[in-house]
């Protein structure tokens, strides 16, 4: 067995020669490589992907009820209104509330909420919720070409 730098300790009771595995200092290198990695780049995962973030946003919920078949049934008329969006359905005891969207400003919540209430016909509020989104810098490797209509 190999051993690395010998250290002499000096105590009140005397001195002891401890010697140590040399493989414990490459795993104490490895260790302090990753500790380096996990302080540079708190967002992103190992292979160095950006990971999202909870923010701050808004929801509309649209209906809180007892009756979970009415809330999927209401799940499926917003896939109808709002394609590119999702919907939730949120669960705490005994209701079932139905959330739709991700709005990071109010005044997309707004505009999306006006839209509901017309097409549904029923009361749709504005609820705080936590989001997930892309840290800032992950839209700047992200090569977005604008779609230019003639």
């Amino acid at each position: 067995m190999a051993y690395s730098n010998a250290q002499m300790v000096t105590d009140t009771l005397g001195t002891v020669l401890l010697n140590a595995d040399a493989r414990f200092d490459k795993i104490k290198l490895k260790q302090a490589d990753i500790t380096v990695v996990k302080k540079a780049a708190p967002n992103k995962d190992v292979r160095g992907n950006y990971l999202p973030v909870l923010v701050n946003g808004f929801r509309l919920q649209v209906l809180t009820t007892t009756d979970r078949n009415a809330a999927n049934q209401m799940k499926a008329k917003l896939y109808g209104l709002f394609p590119n969006e999702k919907s939730y359905i949120l669960n705490k005891s005994p209701y079932y509330s139905v959330l739709q969207g991700d709005y990071f400003v109010n005044e997309e919540a707004k505009k999306a909420k006006r839209y509901a209430e017309a097409a549904l016909g029923i009361v749709v509020y504005i609820v705080n919720a936590r989001l997930l989104a892309l840290p800032p810098e992950a839209s700047k490797t992200i090569a977005i070409k604008p779609v230019i209509k003639k």
